[in-house]
């Protein structure tokens, strides 16, 4: 299955007229967006914290006529196009980290930021890291970056209290179950030991099969709740928001793609904290028919 950018002609008419302009996408995956902003702007950086995307748009990027170049820091490649005077600058970084990097890179005039905050679809069914319950046998590590050193969904599962884990199901998934799901994660751990594996998490939480007549699995919230835990995610969008703030009062929009109510509410409070102004976009009738990934998509437009 091809993964499809989701909001991606909405996305495309916020991006300004200036081709000179550096164009910023936090969140390269399977790089849709970032190849349509490419075809649009003559300097792009793009950022991932997991190595995959960068690597295979390297290999796009040649393929296109783009020579790689020498690059002064650590998991920062450079690209430029000696025929359209194109620049494009791939980072193996945490979008948490983009403003320090920019900076590095003597990078400090931004005509756009966009941010999708989605899982790509190669990240769901292609990688081992057990981002997707319809993969049993993998290992429950759900970092993007696993070179991060940090706890993997394992971890919490098999170390948290009761009540650490309601909270994190709590307030990662908004689940109503939290506290049952959080004692049956418990009484599985003291009968047959450690959770390890997608499938065992599902038979720990009894949410092995799909529910007849629900669209959303079962299981949905209760991955998501691990992966948002694991990798920090509320925390680095909070940091991504106020570290562009100046770039906002100083004329860039900033586009964040948010896929749950959790989500909304940062952008939310942070736009209204900042008096600042917010377009939201929701995917069109045709577009959620073709790519059912799309029907929980916001695309937020944040300007002075």
């Amino acid at each position: 299955m091809k993964h499809i950018p989701v909001l991606l002609d909405e996305v495309v008419v916020e991006c300004p007229s200036d081709t000179k302009g550096w164009l910023i996408d936090c969140t390269l995956g399977s790089g849709g967006h970032f190849l349509a902003l490419l075809n649009l702007n003559d300097n792009l950086v793009g950022f991932d914290a997991d190595f995959a995307p960068i690597e295979n748009l390297s290999k796009i990027l040649i393929s296109k006529g783009f020579t790689e170049v020498e690059s002064p820091l650590e998991d920062i490649s450079i690209f430029t196009d000696s025929k359209s005077e194109k620049k494009v600058i791939l980072c193996n970084v945490n979008f948490s980290k983009a403003k320090k990097t920019l900076e590095d890179l003597n990078i400090f005039n931004f005509s756009l930021i966009l941010a999708d905050l989605g899982l790509s679809t190669d990240q769901l069914l292609f990688s081992t890291r057990g981002f997707s319950f319809s993969q049993p046998n993998q290992a429950l590590d759900m970092r993007i970056n696993i070179k991060s050193g940090g706890p993997t969904a394992a971890d919490l599962l098999n170390f948290l209290s009761e009540s650490e884990l309601t909270n994190l199901f709590r307030n990662y998934g908004e689940m109503s179950s939290a506290k049952p799901l959080a004692k049956k994660i418990l009484q599985y751990r003291e009968k047959f030991g450690n959770i390890g594996t997608v499938g065992e998490l599902l038979k720990a939480s009894g949410y092995q099969n799909r529910i007849l007549g629900k669209k959303v699995h079962p299981a949905t919230k209760l991955f998501m709740a691990l992966r948002i835990a694991v990798n920090s995610e509320f925390v680095n969008l909070q940091l991504l928001l106020s570290d562009f703030l100046p770039s906002i009062y100083k004329g860039t929009k900033i586009l964040i793609i948010s896929f749950h109510s959790l989500e909304q509410k940062i952008i939310q409070n942070f736009v209204k904290d900042n008096d600042l102004n917010v377009k939201n976009i929701k995917p069109g009738i045709e577009e959620i028919r073709s790519n059912s990934s799309s029907r929980s998509a916001t695309l937020n437009v944040i300007y002075e």
